[in-house]
C-alpha cells in the first residue's frame, strides 16, 4: 500500500514547471504548532493510532510538490498550478517521469 501527499512549493521562476518527488520517511513526530502537519508526522500518526501490521506491511509514503504561483485564498487552484497538477497525474497514471523511479508501474501493472 502506498500514501501520497501533494503540495505546493513556492515556484522558483515563472516557467517554472518541476515536479519533485521524494521518500516520506517516518520518525519520531515533529511537534505541531499551528493547523498543520508534515507529511512524515502524519504518517507516523496513522501508523500508530490505526495501523497493526508489521512494519514492513506498512504503507510507503511519497510526497509530491508541485510549483505554486499565486498563494492568496480562494476554492480553486490557480490555472497553471492545476495544469501543472493535470500533467503530474498523467504521468502518474502511465508511471513516467518522476514516478518511474518509485517502482510504482512495476507494482500496479499486471
Amino acid at each position: 500500500a502506498e500514501v501520497w501527499f501533494v503540495d505546493c512549493r513556492v515556484a522558483r521562476a515563472e516557467d517554472d514547471r518541476g515536479l519533485a518527488l521524494q521518500p516520506v520517511l517516518t520518525g519520531t513526530p515533529s511537534p505541531a504548532l499551528g493547523h498543520q502537519l508534515a507529511p512524515a508526522t502524519l504518517l507516523w500518526y496513522a501508523r500508530e493510532l490505526f495501523d497493526k501490521r508489521s512494519p514492513a506491511e506498512q504503507p510507503v509514503g511519497w510526497q509530491l510538490t508541485i510549483p505554486g504561483f499565486a498563494f492568496g485564498h480562494g476554492e480553486t487552484l490557480s490555472p497553471t498550478c492545476q495544469a501543472i497538477l493535470d500533467d503530474a497525474l498523467r504521468q502518474f497514471q502511465i508511471g513516467c517521469g518522476p514516478f518511474a523511479l518509485t517502482g510504482w508501474e512495476e507494482r500496479h501493472r499486471a
